[in-house]
């Protein structure tokens, strides 16, 4: 083979930005920018271009910018999905990014993580034009009607994750079903606990509301006596901050006799915070309070493990929405909602059964039990 000269290693440059989904929101640059980039000379940057162009994986407008050749990318089978999600702190979707790209890789589906910082933002409109699909996370910031009428232009190409707006007839992955979160509400409550707190410190949306609401609901049909303390953190902003703070006013005047005998939390950073909290008030989470969580990011890995929802099974869901993606001109078929069947409900070590003996003080047992509902 001949020695691999610098206009191959320009090659070998853009295509691996265009592997990686670089130009799918961001103009490929002329030869200058390309030489400065990489570090070679303009003649070398230009020789690469040229040879791209021979090769059709390039093409140049009248005015000499420079594209990826439509008809270079229709040969190849792989589709581009933008993976856009809000820019704040959380390993809930750095967990939901990773959950989409090992399903992508079992197909010719390459996934690009991209942040929005608001509903305007131009890279939302870059990602449905640039893409061939979008999986969507919406922020707490209450989306504006014009964004919500400028979506119903990308239909087949945009899907919302881990939300609903089926009501603007946009296809939604919702990842906790109701019957999924009641699952871990009767999980605590079956263990003993007729005292249960909420905690929510995320931003109100739909998917939160839905979450309170429903423990409103079962809490009443239960005869649990509950207390919902709220103080939702602006968007774009970590929660964690704010469940500590309400945590602690929550745990202020807690005693064995009236308070709560556990709480549950609408997220992770929420229990994180309370776990914390206790820990400062000399509680022992478990033993003293027990505290579960909707959805838990690696909860069996904290000290103690925390009990709660864990991300379920999102392959059968991502099919769905992958062959319609592959297809421009298909329309969305059936229901608009998709939720997985099956809840993953973790026993950790932060919720432990109790024995209520009338007119006596509740005592804690920390017997462990096994009823994660998907294999370890």
């Amino acid at each position: 083979m001949p020695p691999n000269t610098k206009y191959h290693e320009v090659m070998d440059i853009i295509w691996r930005r265009i592997e990686a989904g670089d130009y799918l929101l961001n103009d490929l640059p002329g030869e200058r920018k390309l030489a400065v980039d990489t570090g070679v000379s303009y003649m070398t940057a230009r020789k690469a271009v040229l040879e791209m162009i021979k090769e059709g994986m390039l093409a140049r407008e009248t005015n000499g910018k420079l594209y990826v050749d439509p008809s270079f990318k229709r040969s190849k089978s792989r589709l581009d999905v933008v993976f856009l999600y809000p820019a704040y702190p959380s390993d809930h979707l750095n967990q939901c990014r990773l959950a989409v790209t090992e399903v992508a890789n079992q197909y010719d589906v390459a996934i690009r993580p991209v942040q929005y910082v608001h509903w305007d933002d131009p890279i939302v409109w870059d990602a449905l034009e640039g893409a061939d699909g979008v999986l969507l996370i919406p922020s707490t910031e209450t989306v504006p009607a014009h964004v919500i009428e400028r979506f119903s232009n990308y239909s087949g190409r945009l899907v919302v994750f881990d939300g609903q707006m089926t009501q603007h007839g946009i296809p939604s992955i919702r990842l906790y079903p109701s019957s999924h979160i009641e699952s871990l509400f009767e999980y605590v409550y079956n263990l003993g606990h007729r005292r249960i707190d909420f905690l929510n410190s995320q931003g109100h949306n739909a998917e939160i509301d839905r979450r309170v609401e429903q423990w409103q609901e079962w809490s009443v049909r239960r005869s649990v006596e509950s207390k919902i303390w709220d103080e939702p953190a602006p968007p774009y902003t970590d929660p964690t901050q704010y469940a500590y703070r309400l945590a602690k006013r929550m745990l202020r005047t807690w005693n064995s006799s009236t308070g709560p005998s556990a709480v549950m939390c609408a997220s992770q950073p929420a229990a994180i915070a309370t776990m914390r909290a206790c820990y400062e008030q000399g509680l022992s989470v478990g033993k003293d309070l027990s505290i579960a969580a909707i959805n838990t990011v690696n909860g069996r890995y904290l000290c103690p493990s925390l009990s709660g929802l864990e991300l379920p099974d999102i392959a059968p869901l991502m099919e769905t929405v992958i062959e319609v993606f592959s297809d421009a001109k298909r329309k969305w078929r059936g229901s608009l909602l998709l939720e997985p069947k099956t809840p993953v409900v973790y026993d950790g070590e932060s919720v432990a059964s109790i024995r209520q003996t009338p007119g006596a003080k509740i005592t804690h047992k920390t017997t462990r039990r096994s009823v994660t509902t998907a294999s370890d």
